[in-house]
């Protein structure tokens, strides 16, 4: 508080009296520090980084990968005659950036469209990407679609999995699920290290209607390279896979199956 003083005059005496006055000095008040639960504090921002940008990302002690698709300057237009600003469709191939957290991101080319082997019927291939990504004992493994149009008039279109593998990040092996399950139509969505090797799933028979209805799958390795089916998991009617988790001895798959009604007129999930 700040003090001043007041001077007043008696009438009586002509004598004067000076008498202390009190000033209120400002206040401020703090707004109360927010308490987060525990384990959800929120570091300061000098010690967020930026990550390259991708749609699929892994790490491994310091070492971060993010996967992103990237056009290759293929063109892949609806009756194959446009060219220029008129083709706005252009084929995609799997890029990985690696580095280290707060450090230098060095980028690489997973794999080429044009080395991809078009299944029978399908000569169009769009896009090669990858899904979902790993690290365990056996290095690094990424999942991934190869999606196809019968032509490139988009009549219609059918999907192959699959898999790269590597002990570094820098090169990549191709493995083709075609050669474990057959060629047919197959999505792979996730992919888990497990104390034995590796576990990816997917589906097969998906989007090829005319293979009946979709059924879950599941592929196991030992080391990333070597890979066996597993099981299909089946059910009445189509299944979606979502997650794949690892841990307590235990792996467990999440998914979604599709059910019609009566009269083929409404689907429920």
């Amino acid at each position: 508080d700040s003090v001043g003083t007041t001077t007043a005059v008696s009438p009586s005496a002509g004598a004067t009296t000076t008498t202390p006055t009190t000033t209120a000095a400002p206040t401020t008040t703090a707004a109360p520090v927010p308490v987060l639960p525990a384990g959800a504090q929120i570091p300061p921002d000098a010690e967020a980084v930026a990550l390259p940008s991708g749609s699929v990302y892994a790490e491994h002690d310091t070492t971060v990968m993010a996967f992103a698709s990237r056009t290759n300057g293929v063109k892949q237009c609806p009756s194959g005659t446009a060219v220029g600003d008129a083709c706005t469709i252009e084929q995609t191939e799997p890029w990985v950036s690696v580095g280290a957290i707060g450090g230098t991101f060095t980028d690489s080319q997973v794999d080429s469209a044009a080395s991809f082997a078009n299944p029978a019927g399908f000569g169009v291939l769009t896009s090669l990407a990858v899904t979902a990504a790993t690290h365990g004992s056996g290095g690094w493994v990424a999942v991934g679609t190869a999606s196809l149009w019968d032509s490139v008039l988009y009549y219609r279109t059918t999907l192959r999995a699959v898999i790269w593998h590597s002990p570094d990040g820098a090169s990549w092996q191709r493995i083709d699920v075609r050669d474990i399950v057959g060629d047919t139509s197959v999505v792979l969505r996730g992919v888990e290290a497990t104390p034995t090797g590796y576990v990816a799933i997917g589906e097969i028979a998906q989007p090829d209607l005319d293979a009946g209805p979709s059924r879950g799958l599941v592929l196991t390795s030992p080391d990333g390279v070597t890979w066996t089916k597993a099981t299909e998991l089946v059910r009445q009617w189509s299944v979606a896979t979502g997650q794949v988790l690892v841990g307590d001895g235990r792996i467990v798959v999440t998914g979604v199956e599709y059910v019609c009604d009566a009269g083929a007129s409404a689907m429920n999930s």
